[in-house]
C-alpha cells in the first residue's frame, strides 16, 4: 500500500480547453491524508470533479467538498468526516450534479450513508444511512413520470431514493 505523505496538497485547477494553459489553481486544503492509498493508483485525489457550467465541484472526500465557480471563487466547503475503508484500499467515489442537486455516497467501513445537499449552498437536504461497506460507487439519478430517483450500487444491493426527499 502507499504510505501517506506527511503533507499533500489539494489542488483543483481550470485548463483552457484550447490550449492547456492554466487558468486558475486553488488549493483547497493542505494536510496528511488519514489513511494509505493503494499503491496502484497513488493518488488521493481519485473522484472526479463535476461541473454544470456555473458551479465547480471538487470532491477530495475525507478531505472535503469544494464547490467553486467558473472564476475559481469558493462558494462553499463541506466535511462529511473520514472514511475508513477496508485494507486502506483508498478512496474514490465520485458525485453526481443534478439541476441543483449534489448526490454523495458515502459508503465505508463505519457508518455508510447516502446524501444529497444543495448545489448552491452546500446545505445538507436529506441524508439516508445505508447498510454497506466502501463501493465506491458513483450515484446515477433517473427520472421517470416527472420523479427523479438516485440509483446507488453497493456491496450488498442496490438502491433507488427519492432525489427531493430520499424516501
Amino acid at each position: 500500500r502507499g504510505a501517506a505523505p506527511s503533507k499533500h496538497r489539494f489542488v483543483v485547477l481550470a485548463l483552457d480547453r484550447a490550449t492547456g494553459r492554466v487558468v486558475w489553481e486553488r488549493t483547497a486544503r493542505e494536510e496528511a491524508p488519514h489513511e494509505s492509498s493503494h499503491p496502484q493508483n497513488g493518488s488521493w485525489a481519485s473522484a472526479s470533479a463535476v461541473t454544470n457550467g456555473e458551479i465547480l465541484i471538487a470532491p477530495f472526500e475525507s478531505r472535503g467538498v469544494y464547490a467553486y465557480d467558473m472564476n475559481g471563487t469558493l462558494l462553499w466547503q463541506s466535511d462529511l468526516g473520514d472514511k475508513r475503508m477496508r485494507n486502506q484500499f483508498g478512496e474514490g467515489s465520485t458525485p453526481t450534479l443534478f439541476r441543483n442537486r449534489l448526490v454523495l455516497v458515502w459508503d465505508h467501513t463505519a457508518g455508510s450513508f447516502v446524501t444529497v445537499l444543495d448545489a448552491k449552498t452546500g446545505k445538507e437536504i436529506w441524508r439516508q444511512t445505508r447498510d454497506e461497506i466502501d463501493s465506491w460507487a458513483t450515484p446515477l439519478v433517473l427520472e421517470r413520470d416527472g420523479r427523479a430517483q438516485v440509483i446507488v450500487p453497493g456491496m450488498n444491493r442496490v438502491r433507488s431514493y427519492d432525489l427531493e426527499t430520499g424516501e
